[in-house]
């Protein structure tokens, strides 16, 4: 079995193509041609890396986005107008909701047992470093 480690970058646009690298090495992985030891990633990266480290289904996860998750996370992220982003940026406040992406990944991670980024380590024996601005999450 070969042992590798992942480096997955960032980019909202981006998560299709990278949950669909993670479901090809976690089937990989199930198969026992390869083993993850450790995953860096940022912004999507992270959300796709951390998914993976819990053994989240990344296909199941993919199904949750066909069948309706996906049409809720894009209306969280609607682009707000000039007017709102001005303030927003005058006043340094976030443009989106955090709570409501909190409480749907929270969702995500309901069924393991990683509660925090060293549980991964602990619980799955991945080691991760994830840098999600949206989540005070990093280290492990």
């Amino acid at each position: 079995m070969k042992e590798i480690q992942l480096a997955i970058q960032g980019g909202g646009a981006k998560v299709c193509c990278l949950l669909a690298a993670m479901e090809a090495v976690q089937s990989l992985q199930q198969k026992g041609v390869l083993k993850v030891t450790k995953i860096a990633g940022t912004s999507a990266g992270a959300i796709a890396g951390s998914l993976f480290a819990a053994g989240v289904s990344i296909e199941g996860f993919r199904k949750q986005l066909v069948a309706g998750l996906g049409e809720r996370l894009v209306r969280m992220f609607e682009p707000p107008g000039r007017l709102t982003m001005g303030r927003h940026l005058f006043s340094g406040s976030p443009f989106w909701d955090e709570e409501e992406l909190k409480r749907e990944l929270e969702g995500l991670f309901a069924e393991t047992k990683a509660r925090r980024v060293g549980d991964f380590a602990t619980e799955y024996g991945i080691r991760c470093r994830l840098f999600l601005p949206t989540w005070r999450m990093a280290g492990g």
